[in-house]
């Protein structure tokens, strides 16, 4: 599929809106992102093992910027702390409520070599209870000519 850029940002924009909203509720508190070890599930509407939540990160409200070129990130790199051990391979995008909007997947990357094929990139994807980390993530819509 081939989009023009204004679909592909109306689309970003239409997924960072889940983000940051309640249905039909205004705007308060952010989103969350869920940051998961073990396999992805099937449906973000399914739910994942509670056992596989490394780490939560709390959103700014709005989470993302405004989309440019079908992309949208978030405003800055987020900070976390990893509330057990595990090995990231799997984030699900939440609105505040908790719901799930979209999962994707991460991969480790030091900035040596190419850069791995991923929704989510971050430098350490080994994480140890109580260890501070970063984070920061763009979603991108497909672009076409």
């Amino acid at each position: 599929m081939k989009v023009t850029t204004d679909t592909a940002n109306a689309a970003a924009a239409a997924y960072t809106a889940r983000v940051d909203r309640t249905d039909g509720q205004p705007l308060g508190a952010g989103g969350r992102c869920y940051l998961l070890s073990g396999t992805q599930p099937a449906s973000a509407a399914t739910a994942f093992n509670p056992g596989n939540l490394v780490a939560t990160v709390s959103l700014p409200n709005p989470a993302f910027l405004p989309p440019v070129n079908g992309s949208a990130a978030w405003p800055a790199t987020i900070q976390g702390v990893a509330a057990q051990t595990g090995m990231l391979t799997w984030f699900r995008m939440a609105n505040r409520d908790g719901v799930g909007q979209w999962d994707g997947q991460i991969a480790a990357w030091d900035g040596v070599g190419p850069q791995p094929v991923a929704d989510m990139i971050i430098g350490n994807a080994s994480l140890v209870q109580g260890e501070a980390f970063t984070v920061s993530y763009s979603l991108q819509v497909p672009l076409g000519s």
